[in-house]
């Protein structure tokens, strides 16, 4: 057979077969109907929930929840779909009451694809600003509207109730760690006080605060043992002076019981000043020398004074010689005193001044250790303040999220029953099996006539016997053949009328009355207003 055909063979294969594709057709349509009518009803119960934004602005009080809702949902998603949940609320709401054969895993696996989550999202979804707004709907479907509003009920609960578990779990968990940060953060302060005490302790005399103090104490000390010195070298020209005197008694004797002569009060004046020169200058300076000059001059003076003197003095008794050598006695053994004591606090201050100068040398690495545990000791002061702000944030967040003033769910379509079923679409059915008869019958009918391999064209007759024919004579149909083709028609008429009636009694009986379907096809199309219209011309 050749594969070319033109449209009028098409043609006349449809209509030499028109009873067989209308019988598929028919058959078919019956069997999509069967099913339309024996699937079950499913019920579908659902609820809008909005995520509202934070009440109270968020320049003044921050959340400690940083997650976004988006992911809020996901998680509280997560959380409900799990065997053991799922598992109760079937069992609470009686969802297999039907059905006792049902293992747990059959009624995990139903409640799971019995539910639904839809994420909304207004805005742009790539833009994380606060305006963007986000809502949700979940969904159950069950044989029965009660069960669905039910369950559907039951779960906008939990849904509410995670929200407010995640968010103030959330809210403690960050209070807590902060807390817990706090509680370590003093600790360690506490430690590192202890330690810089300690170290101080330690090192009390080398402390850089001191610093100056020891300088300046250093300097008073040496100054004071060069003016203990000098003294010291004082009192022994005193003491060499009086010793001199205990070697010649009588001279000594005169000089202490006669009055003075001017030469012997300036010779004790230039004596004195000397003594009182020697405590801040050096031996070899020239002051010393030329009052060391003057005092040599004269006591040269005073000495011919002396041997020129009356002898009144030889009449002195060795009483009173004696009393005068024992003063003088006394006046040396004050003086050994004195530079006894002298040298004593010189050996003090000398113990002193490397005791400072040990201090002092030992001060800069002192000032480096104690210096880096203040530095210790400042990053956790700094840590512990910022530690301390959070902490103070994380509790008001947490009191916020327990008040229910930050982001929170609101319910804005509540479940109810269901008054049609949401499944089977029982139309959409019966219109499949209406196309899948027609195009099944059509097709069915173009192959039996492929398989057929009768000639039906004189191109048909060339090809198979190469030779060209001079007419075709049409098929010529008798009586009889003619009335049994019209009774064929008449009962494809009757089969196709009897499938519209069949399909228009499965609409009005199991999906939808057909005036009320008409009605809404008319709103559908929007033609309600011309409709209108045309039945107020009819009445007029």
């Amino acid at each position: 057979m050749n594969s070319e055909f033109d449209f009028g063979l098409i043609t006349a294969i449809i209509k030499r077969r028109l009873g067989l594709v209308l019988s598929f057709a028919i058959a078919t349509f019956l069997i999509f109907a069967a099913v339309a009518y024996l699937l079950p009803p499913r019920y579908k119960a659902s609820a809008t929930i909005l995520v509202e934004s934070q009440q109270i602005p968020t320049s003044l009080v921050q959340s400690t929840v940083a997650s976004n809702a988006a992911e809020r949902i996901r998680v509280i998603e997560q959380r409900l779909l799990t065997r053991a949940t799922l598992l109760d609320i079937a069992a609470k709401h009686r969802v297999f009451a039907d059905r006792p054969d049902m293992s747990p895993s059959q009624i995990f696996e139903a409640m799971r694809d019995a539910t639904a989550f839809e994420l909304m999202q207004f805005g742009d979804p790539r833009s994380r600003r606060s305006s963007n707004a986000i809502a949700f709907t979940v969904t159950f479907e069950a044989d029965k509207p009660q069960i669905a509003a039910a369950v559907a009920n039951e779960l906008v609960t939990l849904i509410l109730e995670q929200n407010v578990k995640l968010r103030t779990g959330r809210a403690a968990q960050t209070y807590e760690f902060f807390e817990q940060e706090v509680a370590r953060l003093s600790d360690e302060l506490q430690k590192i006080e202890n330690e810089i005490v300690a170290f101080k302790k330690a090192n009390r005399d080398s402390l850089p605060e001191s610093l100056d103090y020891r300088r300046d104490r250093l300097a008073l000390t040496q100054q004071r043992i060069s003016l203990l010195e000098r003294e010291r070298a004082n009192l022994l020209d005193e003491k060499r002076i009086l010793a001199a005197g205990l070697e010649d008694p009588e001279l000594l004797a005169q000089q202490l019981d006669r009055p003075l002569t001017d030469n012997e009060k300036e010779l004790r004046a230039l004596e004195r000043e000397r003594a009182r020169q020697r405590a801040i200058l050096a031996e070899s300076h020239p002051r010393i020398r030329a009052l060391d000059a003057r005092i040599a001059a004269l006591r040269k003076i005073v000495a011919e004074e002396l041997g020129a003197a009356d002898g009144a003095a030889e009449d002195a008794g060795a009483s009173g010689r004696n009393a005068i050598i024992r003063k003088v006695e006394q006046d040396i053994a004050v003086i050994d005193k004195r530079i006894a004591n002298i040298e004593e606090e010189i050996a003090q201050l000398d113990r002193e001044q490397h005791e400072l100068e040990r201090t002092i040398s030992q001060t800069p690495s002192v000032e480096m250790a104690l210096a880096g545990l203040n530095r210790r000791y400042a990053g956790l002061q700094a840590q512990y303040r910022d530690v301390q702000a959070k902490l103070a944030s994380a509790a008001t967040g947490e009191q916020l999220e327990l008040k229910q003033q930050a982001e929170r769910f609101e319910v804005i379509e509540q479940p109810s029953v269901p008054e049609r079923p949401a499944s089977p679409n029982r139309p959409l059915i019966l219109l499949a099996g209406l196309g899948a008869g027609l195009g099944g019958g059509v097709a069915l009918a173009f192959l039996i006539e492929f398989l057929n391999r009768r000639v039906r064209r004189p191109s048909e007759i060339v090809a198979a016997l190469n030779i060209e024919p001079l007419a075709v004579i049409p098929l010529v149909r008798t009586a009889a053949e003619i009335r049994a083709q019209r009774r064929r028609r008449a009962l494809v008429a009757l089969g196709v009328i009897a499938a519209t009636a069949v399909g228009l009694a499965a609409l009005h009986f199991l999906y939808l009355p057909l005036d009320l379907l008409a009605e809404r096809a008319i709103e559908k199309a929007r033609l309600d207003s011309l409709v209108g219209l045309v039945r107020a011309r009819l009445q007029l």
